[in-house]
């Protein structure tokens, strides 16, 4: 049999065309495979080591964990008989709002420290109550001894940092602020506390609800206003607010003999950010 070396030539240069084009086609397909999967993969952004938050919706809404354990660092101020320590914020996805209560907290902290003379004593120390992905909390608590007082008075100050609306949390952003004054002023047995978290004895809280029926509910409602800092420029507010375990806790001044705060759970129903 004759074989036509033509025509087989023709059939093999054919055959290794199609092979070529095959392996193109499969080649690009993977490509194009690998390019459309980089594209679903949702983008990055690291705040600070070892936290890595998503930054497509669907992503951030089913991984909400912020890794919020480092979000604050201490720093601390000695002289003579003061001695401080105070939290400075990192890690906050909106940095201008970071900056802005880092700097009410610092100028805060020292500018007291500043008025102390070399006799005084100033001790302050801070804890976060609350620290969520909507919500820190950070109670800032310690003494001071003037030099010529009998007794210590207490240092308070809190600052609540709504973390969605990247804003300062102030107690008069809560609905049915009324309602919590009568609360305030009618509520019998209410969870009272003095400011290391020990509850009043039965005599003490007894007096305190009686100091707190002496005030009325539109003009408590407009002291409540005015709790708590901001950036507003307000350094001296009238009282404090904070969130723990999602519980509001609202710190009354008191005559110095009742302790100078007391710590209120007005409304066991009032969640954090409410």
């Amino acid at each position: 049999m004759k074989i036509d070396k033509k025509n087989l030539l023709i059939k093999i240069l054919f055959a290794f065309c199609v092979s070529i084009a095959v392996c193109f086609m499969t080649v690009s397909s993977i490509l194009n495979t690998d390019h459309a999967t980089e594209e679903l993969q949702p983008k990055v952004i690291i705040l600070k080591e070892h936290t890595v938050i998503p930054t497509r919706k669907s992503d951030i809404k089913e991984n909400k964990a912020t890794e919020l354990e480092n979000i604050v660092e201490e720093r601390s101020y000695q002289k003579n008989k003061v001695n401080l320590k105070y939290p400075q914020l990192k890690g906050m996805v909106n940095q201008e709002l970071q900056k802005e209560c880092n700097e009410l907290i610092e100028n805060l902290v020292l500018e007291k420290a500043k008025t102390m003379m070399i006799e005084d004593s100033y001790q302050l120390d801070y804890k976060i109550t609350e620290q969520t992905d909507s919500m820190i909390s950070i109670v800032m608590l310690g003494t001071i001894s003037l030099e010529n007082s009998l007794y210590p008075t207490s240092a308070l100050y809190t600052l609540n940092i709504d973390l969605e609306q990247s804003r300062i949390w102030k107690l008069e952003y809560i609905q049915g602020i009324e309602q919590i004054a009568e609360n305030l002023i009618r509520g019998k047995d209410l969870p009272m506390y003095d400011l290391v978290g020990k509850r009043l004895h039965s005599d003490w809280q007894k007096a305190v609800e009686e100091y707190l029926k002496q005030q009325t509910i539109q003009s408590l409602s407009e002291d409540l206003k005015h709790f708590d800092l901001s950036l507003d420029g307000e350094t001296e507010p009238l009282g404090f607010s904070y969130y723990e375990n999602g519980k509001l806790h609202i710190c009354i001044s008191v005559p110095h003999a009742l302790g100078d705060y007391v710590d209120i759970i007005p409304d066991r129903t009032i969640q954090a950010g409410q």
